[in-house]
Parts: C-alpha cells; structure tokens; sequence
C-alpha cells in the first residue's frame, strides 16, 4: 500500500496542507483547551488572519475535536490492559497460594498435622480462592437465592473446619500412600520380576 492509500488521520498533515500551515495547526492542537488561533499567530510570529484562513481551510476545530476523542480512546484502552493484567497478575498468585498451601498440606508428617492451626490453614485457602475468583471477574463466593442458604465463609465453625480440614489431609495422605505403592512405569522390552510370579 502506497502512502497515498493510507487513510489520513484528521490529526496528521492533510493533502495539499503545506508544512507551515501543519505546524500552525500542531501547536494548536497540542496548546489544550486554551487554544486560540490568535496565540498560535503569537508564538509563530505571524498574522492572525493567516492563521484564521488556516484554521478554516483545515478544519482545525474538527480535527482538534477528532485529536481528542482519539486521546481518549487511546488512554481508555491503556486503562483497559492495566487492568487486565492486573487481573491475570492476581490470579497467577492466587493459583501460587494455593499450590503452595496444598504442597504444604502433603509435606507434612501426621505429627506436624496436628500442630498446626486449622484457622490459619482455612483463612489462607480461603483467601486465595477468593482472590482468584476476584482476579477472574467472578464474585467472591457463590450464593444460591434461596434465603435458607448460609454463605458458607462467614458461618463455618471451628468445628466444621476442623473436620473439613482432617477429611482433606486423610484425602491426601491416602494419596501419598497410593503414590509410594504404585508400581514404577514399565519401559516397553523391560524384564519385570514379580515374586511368586512369572517373569
């Protein structure tokens, strides 16, 4: 595509607009809101009719007025990518807490199990779970219309955390234990001796 085919932005220097006549307009486009004509005449040391009979033959209080919802456009979608960064910022350490809550959970011996504060370790999965959910534009919880239905953050006992928390460390020990049981990954060709059984 030639540069001639490139379409022209209102704010850029037009067919047939010699190079002074864009410069007028580029100091009064980038003055801001007390632009004048007459100021732009003041500080390029010219008349001001030639600068009104620019500012007429150009457009100027158009393209300034394009210049400015293109501003805005611009800074609207700047806004737009923080934010979504933002939020795949917070959701990659919310998945973080929680790998490293749960690594925590399956490194952990029986005796310290027991050792360890079962608020602390619910507050923390909670925490990340809701960051997680906030970072993914999701609400903090999920609550059904029902009124019989308790949000489950705010009304779990210590006692109910307890037992959620012993169920969910049993959960994983079994899962430790199936993994320190499970047979090693065969090679294809391998010889497997089993005993009391055929190779």
């Amino acid at each position: 595509m030639s540069a001639r085919e490139a379409k022209i932005e209102p704010w850029e220097q037009q067919d047939g607009e010699t190079s002074k006549a864009f410069r007028a307009f580029a100091i009064y486009r980038d003055m801001g809101p007390d632009r004048s004509q007459r100021k732009v005449a003041a500080e390029l040391g010219i008349r001001t009719n030639t600068t009104d009979r620019w500012a007429t033959k150009y457009h100027w209080v158009e393209r300034v007025s394009e210049w400015g919802r293109e501003q805005d456009r611009t800074k609207c979608k700047a806004a737009l990518k923080e934010i979504e960064d933002m939020a795949v910022r917070h959701a990659r350490l919310a998945v973080t807490m929680q790998n490293k809550m749960v690594d925590r959970l399956v490194g952990l011996s029986k005796d310290d199990v027991d050792k360890m504060s079962l608020t602390e370790m619910r507050q923390w999965l909670v925490d990340s779970v809701k960051l997680e959910r906030l970072a993914r534009g999701e609400p903090e919880s999920i609550q059904q219309q029902n009124q019989n239905v308790k949000k489950v953050d705010d009304d779990v006992s210590l006692e109910d955390a307890e037992v959620r928390a012993k169920a969910l460390l049993s959960a994983i020990e079994r899962e430790k234990r199936a993994k320190a049981e499970a047979p090693a990954a065969v090679e294809p060709g391998q010889l497997v001796v089993v005993p009391g059984g055929k190779t």
